[in-house]
């Protein structure tokens, strides 16, 4: 197990993460921050019809959260970029804290 957890390590760098998402052609700059803005605009107005506390209500705010990180970021592809390489660390944190608990 330990060697499958080392090659996802070698594989899934930062430059690789990069990669993938520039390839991807995510935006960024003032373009994709203005999506963003536009997108929080949009789902405000939701809220607006849905019942406070409703599971519909919960995910609209988690969303326009989302794009407010992704406002913070720069854009959409600095987000992902830092989002991926987050979730990947904490992927191999995950799995060497249970390796660690067999030995």
């Amino acid at each position: 197990m330990r060697s499958v957890l080392n090659r996802f390590r070698v594989k899934i760098n930062d430059t690789n993460i990069d990669t993938f998402v520039d390839k991807a052609h995510y935006l960024e700059g003032s373009r994709s921050v203005d999506d963003a803005s536009a997108l929080i605009d949009e789902l405000e107005e939701e809220l607006d019809g849905l019942r406070e506390g409703s599971s519909d209500y919960i995910k609209t705010e988690e969303a326009i959260e989302t794009y407010r990180q992704v406002m913070e970021a720069g854009g959409e592809a600095p987000y992902l970029k830092k989002a991926l390489k987050q979730r990947r660390d904490d992927i191999i944190r995950m799995f060497e804290d249970a390796l660690s608990g067999q030995e």
